[in-house]
């Protein structure tokens, strides 16, 4: 048998480089945490990290630690346009700093 290599002139090849894909990330509710730890303890969360409320950020304070331990994203969304609309301002966005 030969070791010749054949070459086709009409082959496909990649022209440009394959974008990496979007992330996903998942935002912690209220009620949301026992599932997410869940997903987490699985081993294969299949995201990016999650997106915490920063007036539940106490009550998910174990969440937050094992996205951190786990070497997701733990990302706080300041909810700063929803606070600047009519009816969006609460007691509990006034007390965060």
């Amino acid at each position: 048998m030969s070791d010749k290599t054949l070459s086709f002139p009409g082959f496909p090849r990649a022209v440009r480089p394959v974008p990496d894909p979007l992330g996903l990330y998942f935002r912690a509710g209220r009620n949301d945490q026992v599932d997410l730890l869940n997903l987490i303890a699985a081993g294969d969360a299949s995201c990016f990290g999650i997106v915490f409320d920063p007036t539940l950020v106490t009550s998910q304070k174990e969440l937050r630690d094992q996205i951190l331990a786990n070497r997701l994203d733990a990302i706080l969304d300041p909810r700063t346009q929803p606070a600047a609309m009519p009816g969006g301002y609460t007691d509990a966005l006034g007390k965060l700093p």
